[in-house]
């Protein structure tokens, strides 16, 4: 009886006490760091430019501001990846003209992985805006 309890348990996947490495059960997950700065054509910092970031496997479409100095940084954990693919970023502020950049990380861009860790990947996205005709 009690090596068919042990069978059934080990069909449904868990082990025995004393394994070094259990296998490890859930979802693939991956860190990503995007930073950037955003200046207008003159190259001078454009501070409080609403950036969101888009990504389809995310519930939520989040928004960053730049500092004084344009800078902006977005981190965050996605679960099922191999490569961030379909994923933007929208500059946006009153008076500039708004901008969208695509966003790839391939998964050669994520390093320090193991298990169900793909890693961290690190992208920087500077960008120019515009100023709106009339402003």
């Amino acid at each position: 009886m009690n090596k068919l309890f042990s069978f059934l348990l080990a069909l449904l996947g868990f082990g025995g006490c004393g394994i070094e490495n259990p296998e490890e059960y859930g979802c693939p997950t991956a860190d990503f760091k995007i930073m950037g700065r955003v200046t207008d054509v003159a190259h001078t910092p454009v501070a409080d430019v609403d950036v969101t970031f888009q990504y389809s496997h995310m519930c939520d479409n989040s928004t960053y501001r730049t500092n004084d100095l344009g800078s902006y940084l977005i981190e965050g954990r996605v679960t099922f990846v191999s490569e961030l693919q379909d994923a933007k970023l929208i500059f946006d502020k009153k008076g500039y003209k708004p901008d969208t950049v695509d966003v790839v990380f391939s998964s050669d861009e994520f390093v320090g992985g193991g298990d169900w860790y793909e890693g961290l990947a690190t992208k920087t996205v500077n960008v120019k805006l515009e100023k709106q005709d009339g402003e």
